[in-house]
This record gives structure tokens, C-alpha cells and sequence, in this order.
């Protein structure tokens, strides 16, 4: 892969994780209103949009998006530096997880009490 693929792929899998994470930003809906539903819709209507535009219909954006909101910052930050375009579905994202598990294994045992 030459440099400028990967630039275009992050910057594709950026937009991509920036659009679920307007969709996850919605606010909950807890005084009912017409503007208030129209606002919500037009916005999961956008995002849905630019993810078709972006031909990102796969549910792995999303299902990886979840899960690295559970992860600490340094393993988020590793798997942003993952430039390899076949990573970035959810059976990549599993192979990495588990290159990071035997990783941190390996780091405890050099541990020092």
C-alpha cells in the first residue's frame, strides 16, 4: 500500500467513527416536542446518509465504535495507529484485541513487585 492509501483510509475510518459518534451524541428526547423529534430524526437521518455515502452500511463501525468506548486511552491510541484497511471490521478488531491480551500477558511477567 503506498503512503497516500493510507492517509485516504484513516481519514475514511475517521469520518466513519465521527459520524456514529454523532449518532450516540443524540440527546434522549424527555420533554416531547415536534422540533424535538424532527431534530433527532434529521440527525440519524445525516448520519445514515454520509455513512451510505461513505458506503460504511457494515454493522463493525459501530459494534468497534461500542467497544472502544470501553477501552482505556492507550489502547484506543493503538488501535487509531492501525493502518491496515483489513483491520478495521469487527474480526480485525478481535485480532488486535488479542494481540494486545498476549501483549499485556508477556508485560506481566516481567512485572516487579
Amino acid at each position: 500500500m503506498s503512503g497516500s492509501t493510507n492517509t485516504k483510509d484513516e481519514d475514511h475510518y475517521t469520518k466513519v467513527y465521527k459520524e456514529i459518534d454523532r449518532f450516540f451524541k443524540i440527546k434522549p428526547i424527555t420533554k416531547p416536542t415536534a422540533c424535538k423529534f424532527w431534530s433527532m430524526t434529521a440527525t440519524v437521518n445525516s448520519v445514515l446518509d454520509n455513512l451510505n455515502a461513505m458506503n460504511a452500511t457494515s454493522i463493525d463501525p459501530w459494534l468497534i465504535y461500542i467497544l472502544l468506548k470501553k477501552l482505556d486511552p492507550e489502547t484506543r491510541y493503538l488501535w487509531a495507529m492501525e493502518k491496515d484497511e483489513a483491520k478495521h471490521t469487527l474480526k480485525g478488531f478481535f485480532e488486535f484485541l488479542d494481540h494486545r491480551i498476549k501483549s499485556l500477558e508477556l508485560l506481566e511477567v516481567f512485572k516487579t513487585d
